[in-house]
């Protein structure tokens, strides 16, 4: 069950900074009228560049024939980008997670008002510091959803929908790298398609009571009840590491 307490609709500022959170699609040269739906990715703005990541299981299926596309519009446009390199960093020590990709567009990406855009690293949460219990919320387009997030072909519709989870902070993850939040996906079908989507801490100003989010990681996988995500310092050194050229 959703948590009770929060509700994306009802916190507008965290309903903008989670238009990071965007589909993955792919389209293969051999049959190009049939698209499918990979997953998540995050949009990041880092340098003054625009870049997407995800976890690295969402595309490593891909071959040379397949496009892979991040759709930037889901009411009235049907804008996307599509990825010119994906880039898979290699582990530095056996310590860093290896499930990461990193997306460069084939061409600045024209992200669409109120409904997609990219949250800017730094800064990033300090998971050095959080302490158990504290408030997160990750977003992802389940992919066993009965109601969204597949490809209609009789009709040639696409049809998606995002989803927030909101939970708490359990602890490093005993898988490396990773750190694990309680928090339940049942709601649409159970955590497969979250994968490469965002994980943000969110923090409340006592003053205003409003809620902001800190980047915290992407998020890799789960099962009931929980999901793991890479700490949000491995994704900007990935950043930092990644070829510059397209």
């Amino acid at each position: 069950m959703a948590d009770p307490r929060f509700s994306a609709a009802d916190m507008p500022n965290v309903l903008r900074q989670l238009e990071c959170a965007l589909p993955v699609m792919f389209a293969s040269a051999i049959s190009p009228d049939a698209p499918g739906i990979l997953g998540t990715c995050t949009a990041l703005r880092f340098r003054n560049e625009f870049i997407f990541v995800t976890a690295a299981h969402v595309v490593e299926r891909n071959d040379w024939q397949t496009s892979v596309y991040v759709p930037l519009g889901f009411s009235e446009s049907d804008a996307r980008v599509r990825i010119g390199r994906g880039w898979k960093p290699r582990a530095a020590a056996p310590h860093v997670p290896e499930d990461l990709a990193v997306m460069r567009p084939a061409t600045p990406p024209a992200f669409v008002d109120g409904e997609s855009s990219a949250h800017v690293v730094p800064p990033i949460a300090n998971m050095e510091r959080v302490p158990q219990g504290a408030m997160f919320v990750v977003a992802g387009y389940p992919l066993n959803a009965p109601d969204r997030n597949y490809v209609d072909y009789a009709a040639r519709v696409i049809k998606f929908g995002k989803q927030a989870a909101f939970g708490t902070y359990d602890g490093t993850s005993p898988m490396a790298g990773l750190h694990t939040l309680t928090l339940s996906t049942a709601e649409t079908g159970g955590p497969n398609g979250f994968s490469g989507g965002p994980a943000f801490r969110m923090l409340r100003d006592p003053i205003t009571s409003a809620w902001t989010l800190a980047f915290a990681g992407i998020v890799t996988n789960g099962g009931p009840g929980c999901v793991h995500f890479i700490d949000s310092k491995y994704v900007l050194g990935s950043l930092s590491a990644a070829p510059t050229e397209p």
